[in-house]
Protein backbone atom coordinates (compact mmCIF):
# COMPACT_ATOMS: atom_id res chain seq x y z
CA UNK A 1 0.00 0.00 0.00
CA UNK A 2 1.34 3.41 -0.92
CA UNK A 3 0.51 6.73 0.73
CA UNK A 4 0.96 10.06 -0.59
CA UNK A 5 0.69 13.16 1.49
CA UNK A 6 0.24 16.37 -0.16
CA UNK A 7 0.67 20.27 1.12
CA UNK A 8 -0.74 22.91 -0.49
CA UNK A 9 0.61 26.18 -0.10
CA UNK A 10 -0.99 29.62 -1.30
CA UNK A 11 0.16 32.98 -0.79
CA UNK A 12 -2.48 35.60 0.23
CA UNK A 13 -2.63 37.81 -3.20
CA UNK A 14 -1.12 40.44 -0.97
CA UNK A 15 1.63 39.26 1.79
CA UNK A 16 0.61 41.72 4.57
CA UNK A 17 3.68 42.69 5.65
CA UNK A 18 3.45 44.68 8.89
CA UNK A 19 5.91 47.60 7.55
CA UNK A 20 4.15 50.05 8.95
CA UNK A 21 4.80 49.09 12.30
CA UNK A 22 8.48 49.72 11.68
CA UNK A 23 7.55 53.42 10.69
CA UNK A 24 5.49 54.03 13.95
CA UNK A 25 7.72 52.80 15.86
CA UNK A 26 10.89 54.79 15.12
CA UNK A 27 9.78 56.94 17.80
CA UNK A 28 10.18 54.28 20.61
CA UNK A 29 13.85 54.02 20.18
CA UNK A 30 15.72 54.91 22.94
CA UNK A 31 18.96 56.86 21.44
CA UNK A 32 22.27 55.97 22.60
CA UNK A 33 23.43 58.66 25.13
CA UNK A 34 26.94 59.89 24.97
CA UNK A 35 29.35 58.75 28.46
CA UNK A 36 29.36 61.80 30.24
CA UNK A 37 32.19 63.94 29.80
CA UNK A 38 32.52 62.79 26.53
CA UNK A 39 31.32 62.88 22.75
CA UNK A 40 31.76 59.32 21.83
CA UNK A 41 28.21 57.52 21.38
CA UNK A 42 28.19 53.70 21.43
CA UNK A 43 25.80 53.29 18.21
CA UNK A 44 26.90 49.12 18.17
CA UNK A 45 25.54 48.64 21.47
CA UNK A 46 23.97 45.42 21.58
CA UNK A 47 20.76 46.77 22.75
CA UNK A 48 20.47 49.25 20.05
CA UNK A 49 21.28 47.01 17.85
CA UNK A 50 18.84 44.56 18.63
CA UNK A 51 15.74 47.26 18.66
CA UNK A 52 17.03 47.73 15.45
CA UNK A 53 16.70 44.32 14.15
CA UNK A 54 13.42 43.90 16.20
CA UNK A 55 11.93 46.91 14.41
CA UNK A 56 12.98 45.68 11.01
CA UNK A 57 11.08 41.90 11.35
CA UNK A 58 8.49 41.51 8.72
CA UNK A 59 5.84 39.07 9.53
CA UNK A 60 3.76 37.92 6.59
CA UNK A 61 1.10 35.81 6.23
CA UNK A 62 0.16 32.70 3.90
CA UNK A 63 -3.43 30.96 3.77
CA UNK A 64 -2.00 27.07 3.97
CA UNK A 65 -3.63 23.74 3.58
CA UNK A 66 -2.30 20.94 4.84
CA UNK A 67 -3.83 17.68 3.47
CA UNK A 68 -3.51 14.23 2.77
CA UNK A 69 -4.54 11.65 1.12
CA UNK A 70 -4.12 8.15 0.97
CA UNK A 71 -3.55 7.01 -3.11
CA UNK A 72 -3.66 3.30 -2.72
CA UNK A 73 -6.78 2.09 -0.40
CA UNK A 74 -7.64 -1.69 -0.92
CA UNK A 75 -10.84 -0.52 -2.32
CA UNK A 76 -10.96 3.32 -3.13
CA UNK A 77 -13.71 2.86 -5.24
CA UNK A 78 -17.24 1.64 -4.83
CA UNK A 79 -19.84 1.10 -1.37
CA UNK A 80 -17.25 0.84 1.12
CA UNK A 81 -14.19 2.12 0.09
CA UNK A 82 -12.45 0.06 2.58
CA UNK A 83 -9.20 1.94 4.00
CA UNK A 84 -9.42 5.09 1.55
CA UNK A 85 -8.96 8.75 3.13
CA UNK A 86 -8.70 11.93 2.73
CA UNK A 87 -8.73 15.15 4.54
CA UNK A 88 -6.90 18.95 4.46
CA UNK A 89 -7.07 21.91 6.98
CA UNK A 90 -7.05 24.99 6.65
CA UNK A 91 -4.63 27.63 8.52
CA UNK A 92 -2.92 31.40 8.49
CA UNK A 93 0.69 30.24 8.42
CA UNK A 94 3.18 33.37 9.44
CA UNK A 95 6.47 33.55 8.79
CA UNK A 96 8.69 35.66 10.50
CA UNK A 97 11.94 37.47 8.03
CA UNK A 98 14.44 39.46 9.71
CA UNK A 99 18.35 39.99 10.14
CA UNK A 100 20.36 38.12 13.28
CA UNK A 101 21.09 40.82 15.10
CA UNK A 102 24.89 39.19 16.26
CA UNK A 103 25.84 39.25 12.71
CA UNK A 104 25.74 43.21 12.30
CA UNK A 105 28.84 45.16 12.69
CA UNK A 106 29.19 48.89 13.37
CA UNK A 107 32.37 49.95 12.95
CA UNK A 108 33.60 53.50 14.99
CA UNK A 109 33.08 56.78 13.54
CA UNK A 110 35.84 57.89 11.44
CA UNK A 111 37.25 61.71 11.68
CA UNK A 112 34.66 62.61 8.83
CA UNK A 113 32.17 61.01 10.39
CA UNK A 114 31.75 57.84 8.15
CA UNK A 115 30.04 55.02 10.16
CA UNK A 116 31.00 51.27 7.95
CA UNK A 117 27.99 48.79 8.76
CA UNK A 118 27.81 45.39 7.98
CA UNK A 119 24.06 43.67 7.70
CA UNK A 120 23.58 40.55 6.74
CA UNK A 121 21.39 38.89 4.30
CA UNK A 122 17.73 38.42 5.95
CA UNK A 123 17.03 34.86 6.77
CA UNK A 124 13.72 32.87 8.30
CA UNK A 125 13.39 33.45 11.94
CA UNK A 126 10.15 31.73 13.10
CA UNK A 127 7.48 29.75 11.10
CA UNK A 128 4.30 29.13 12.97
CA UNK A 129 0.83 29.10 13.30
CA UNK A 130 -2.46 31.33 13.95
CA UNK A 131 -3.73 28.40 16.35
CA UNK A 132 -7.29 30.04 16.37
CA UNK A 133 -7.33 30.16 12.53
CA UNK A 134 -6.94 26.30 12.51
CA UNK A 135 -10.37 25.05 10.41
CA UNK A 136 -12.00 21.32 11.71
CA UNK A 137 -10.49 18.86 9.50
CA UNK A 138 -12.52 18.00 6.31
CA UNK A 139 -12.54 14.63 5.50
CA UNK A 140 -13.60 12.08 3.32
CA UNK A 141 -12.87 8.25 4.84
CA UNK A 142 -14.07 4.90 3.82
CA UNK A 143 -16.05 2.29 5.57
CA UNK A 144 -14.38 1.25 9.27
CA UNK A 145 -11.72 3.79 8.52
CA UNK A 146 -10.57 7.04 10.32
CA UNK A 147 -8.09 10.44 10.55
CA UNK A 148 -5.52 9.00 13.02
CA UNK A 149 -3.84 12.49 15.24
CA UNK A 150 -0.45 10.88 13.46
CA UNK A 151 -1.92 11.67 10.35
CA UNK A 152 -2.88 15.04 10.72
CA UNK A 153 0.37 16.10 12.81
CA UNK A 154 2.38 14.82 9.91
CA UNK A 155 -0.27 16.77 6.68
CA UNK A 156 0.45 19.71 9.13
CA UNK A 157 4.21 19.52 9.53
CA UNK A 158 4.77 19.24 5.74
CA UNK A 159 2.54 22.10 5.05
CA UNK A 160 4.60 24.41 7.84
CA UNK A 161 7.94 23.22 5.81
CA UNK A 162 6.44 24.33 2.03
CA UNK A 163 5.44 27.03 3.65
CA UNK A 164 9.11 27.95 4.93
CA UNK A 165 10.69 26.69 2.10
CA UNK A 166 8.27 29.30 0.05
CA UNK A 167 9.39 32.10 2.18
CA UNK A 168 12.90 31.58 2.08
CA UNK A 169 13.40 31.16 -1.99
CA UNK A 170 10.78 34.73 -1.94
CA UNK A 171 14.04 37.46 -2.39
CA UNK A 172 11.63 39.98 -2.51
CA UNK A 173 10.68 39.59 1.47
CA UNK A 174 13.91 38.64 2.24
CA UNK A 175 15.56 42.04 0.29
CA UNK A 176 12.45 43.90 1.94
CA UNK A 177 13.24 42.66 5.36
CA UNK A 178 16.90 43.78 5.08
CA UNK A 179 16.34 46.83 3.35
CA UNK A 180 14.37 47.82 6.67
CA UNK A 181 17.02 46.86 8.90
CA UNK A 182 19.29 49.51 6.66
CA UNK A 183 17.49 52.05 6.68
CA UNK A 184 16.33 51.72 10.44
CA UNK A 185 20.19 51.58 11.21
CA UNK A 186 20.63 54.41 8.98
CA UNK A 187 17.89 56.50 9.94
CA UNK A 188 19.36 56.53 13.86
CA UNK A 189 22.97 56.44 13.14
CA UNK A 190 22.02 59.77 11.85
CA UNK A 191 20.42 61.14 14.11
CA UNK A 192 22.36 60.07 17.13
CA UNK A 193 25.58 61.52 15.37
CA UNK A 194 23.00 65.16 15.05
CA UNK A 195 22.34 65.12 18.88
CA UNK A 196 25.80 65.67 19.35
CA UNK A 197 26.39 67.99 16.74
CA UNK A 198 28.20 65.63 14.26
CA UNK A 199 27.25 64.49 10.90
CA UNK A 200 27.39 60.54 10.57
CA UNK A 201 27.54 59.30 7.17
CA UNK A 202 27.04 55.29 6.71
CA UNK A 203 28.72 53.16 4.39
CA UNK A 204 27.62 49.68 3.92
CA UNK A 205 30.45 47.05 3.40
Amino acid sequence: MTEEKKSRRIILPAVLILATVVLLSLSAIKWIRPQSGGTTIDIAEDAFVSRICELATLKCYYHNVAEYENQAPIFKYGLFRYDYKKFFIEYSGIVEVGIDASQIVIGEPSADGTVEVHVPEAQILNVYADKDSLSEPISDVGLFTKVSAEEIATAFAEAQQAMREGAENDTSILSQAQQNAKDLLEYNIVNTGAQTGRKYTVKWV
